[in-house]
């Protein structure tokens, strides 16, 4: 997608070069680190005085190449929600058999969170909804162990154990619904276990769409 940002470049050096004059001003914008979540780069761009002192009205990102001169358009694109679900409990000897260890009590969530994807993914295998219109789940990360010298301590049931999710929402989903069931399914309280990371859902509305369609009409 990066090629797109150039061809932006390119047709505001032609624009320029025509003696085109906008009725408002046209900001380029390029900053770091998109695909950690752009916490130094967009983020810090958004929350600084020259951003507000911008004006934006509407905002084009990167997209998508176009092979041809029509203009493909996402107006449903699915929002990133980053979870950390995490199990608490105490530690234990290796050699002992315990109910609720945290390592367990996570491999519980971890099963039912692979459920909730399998059924998402098999809407999209059946051909029933496309991959935009569902609910995507997958691992990042899981960390558990306790450190030593030599890797971890082999003889210790840790007291702590982590899982990380990349959850991609449609707009069309409730966020409440997904929020309920990490609450009550993925990471219940009831076997010690908290989560972070969910991010607010944005109010979907067509006045992004309408102001494109009269830009390109």
């Amino acid at each position: 997608m990066k090629c797109v940002g150039m061809q932006y470049m390119e047709a505001v050096r032609r624009l320029k070069a025509s003696g085109f004059q906008p009725k408002r001003s046209l900001y380029l914008s390029f900053v770091p680190d998109e695909e950690i979540g752009g916490h130094d780069g967009l983020e810090k761009l958004a929350q600084s005085d020259v951003f507000k002192n911008m004006n934006v009205d509407i905002v084009l990102d990167e997209g998508l190449a176009s092979p041809n001169e029509n203009y493909r358009l996402f107006y449903g694109e699915r929002m990133p929600w980053w979870l950390v679900i995490k199990a608490t409990e105490a530690p234990g000897h290796g050699a002992k058999l315990y109910d609720n260890s945290a390592i367990e009590n996570l491999f519980k969530s971890i099963e039912s969170i692979r459920r909730f994807r399998a059924s998402q993914f098999d809407l999209v295998k059946a051909g029933l909804k496309g991959e935009g219109e569902v609910i995507s789940v997958n691992m990042a990360f899981l960390k558990a162990g306790t450190p030593s010298p030599t890797g971890f301590v082999m003889n210790l049931q840790p007291s702590e154990a982590e899982a990380g999710f990349d959850i991609r929402i449609p707009p069309t989903v409730n966020a409440e619904f997904l929020e309920k069931r990490i609450a009550e399914e993925w990471a219940p309280a009831s076997r010690n276990m908290s989560f972070e990371g969910i991010m607010e859902s944005v109010e979907k509305g067509e006045v992004t769409w309408r102001l494109l369609g009269l830009v390109l009409m």
